[in-house]
């Protein structure tokens, strides 16, 4: 018996001792396997295969660095010195990037990680830089928690999942766009989704979103211009001039969460706000099926032209939606449970089809249907003291009412 349990005792020691390795190599971990692709970096601790924690890597001139894997322990730090050229990280290992401590980056040129299988953050991470910018477009990047802190931040992904996160800076990017061939109109994922986080500093940053899908919930976005783009895009620039079209996939969908901004832009295939504030002193809403944006020189719209549906709509229930102007086109819009909509000069709905090509908006109805304009009768609408014109006040919201479906 004593020899049985003494086996034992041994044979949980080791056990014991294995898993603390594991437990201290998880928590020591830091980017491995690097080598060194284009450019010129010297690294002022370690080496490129093994960097230690807390060390410093300079790049001489722009730079790319391979990593077979790219992982910040809790209690781990890695610092970029980019003020002589920019440093591309590729992390190529079958494992996601996890991001447990802090990366740094100073200089400006910007730091780049790219991992193919994915990046997480956790709730201590923090990341702080001039420039910053995190890509999986073959996998997602997810945030539960952790903090970044980046005067220009880009955020690029398949699927992007932000939880009890908090963002600053002054430029803030975050586009989903999974890879999918040519011609390619299944569904993917391609969508944007918060949940109790925070995008917003004192220096008011312009923050733009790209997915198929927008869903925030318990969110706060505060930023001088928000823009929020859902659907498929494609155009660019030519001549200096701006040519942009939104097919839409999905709708944005905003659950007791709040955007306060100088300007709130939006285009999606239906826009749905429940328990939801949106604040600012401009607001503009194109709800539709396909949406073409044209800009000047200068980057001001100077025409839109939209194709919609009835079930291209704009949905508020509780929620609030105030500014000095309010302007949007939609295949309809119902505003329901104890929802105001208000602005202090006008608010401006185009749901009908127009012609007038020298317009600023051009709206055409696709599927014949008539405009649905409805008031639920604890909801309140109106601009500079008055009602608006158009809507239609019901006592409940209608059954047959379909809000925030593009399809």
């Amino acid at each position: 018996m004593m020899h049985r349990g003494n086996g034992c005792l041994l044979r949980m020691g080791v056990l014991t001792v294995s898993a603390m390795f594991v437990l201290m190599g998880a928590a020591c971990a830091m980017p491995a396997g690097g080598s060194l692709a284009e450019g010129n970096v010297t690294v002022d601790a370690g080496s490129l295969a093994a960097v230690p924690s807390g060390a410093t890597i300079t790049a001489e001139e722009n730079s790319v660095i391979d990593w077979t894997h790219f992982d910040i322990g809790a209690a781990e730090e890695l610092h970029f010195d980019t003020s002589k050229g920019w440093i591309i990280n590729n992390v190529r290992g079958e494992d996601a990037a996890d991001f447990l401590g802090k990366i740094t980056e100073t200089g400006g040129a910007g730091v780049v990680i790219t991992a193919s299988q994915g990046i997480c953050m956790n709730a201590s991470a923090n990341l702080a830089g001039t420039s910053i910018t995190l890509l999986s477009y073959g996998a997602d990047v997810r945030a539960d928690g952790g903090r970044i802190d980046a005067a220009k931040l880009l955020i690029g992904a398949q699927k992007i999942s932000l939880r009890n996160a908090e963002i600053q800076g002054r430029k803030i990017t975050i586009a989903a766009a999974g890879t999918r061939s040519h011609g390619d109109t299944s569904p993917a994922e391609d969508t944007v989704y918060l949940e109790h986080t925070k995008i917003k500093s004192d220096m008011l940053p312009d923050v733009e979103i790209r997915a198929r899908q927008v869903t925030m919930k318990n969110s706060i976005i505060g930023a001088k211009r928000v823009c929020i783009w859902v659907g498929d895009l494609s155009g660019g620039v030519s001549g200096g001039r701006e040519d942009w079209r939104i097919d839409a996939a999905g709708a944005l969908r905003l659950s007791s969460s709040a955007i306060w901004a100088d300007e709130i832009r939006a285009v999606s295939g239906a826009i749905d706000l429940a328990g939801t504030d949106l604040i600012a002193n401009q607001i503009g809403l194109s709800i539709g099926a396909r949406t073409r944006i044209l800009r000047d020189a200068d980057g001001n719209e100077t025409r839109e032209e939209i194709e919609v549906t009835q079930a291209n709509t704009l949905s508020m229930r509780n929620s609030l939606v105030g500014a000095k102007t309010i302007s949007f086109r939609a295949g309809g819009v119902g505003i329901w449970g104890r929802s105001l909509l208000t602005a202090e000069d006008s608010i401006t709905p185009l749901v009908s089809d127009t012609d007038d090509a020298h317009a600023a908006y051009s709206l055409r109805r696709t599927d014949s249907s008539a405009p649905r304009l409805l008031c639920g009768s604890e909801a309140m609408i109106g601009h500079h003291d008055e009602a608006v014109p158009g809507f239609e006040i019901v006592a409940d919201e209608p059954e047959s009412y379909m809000p925030a479906s593009p399809h």
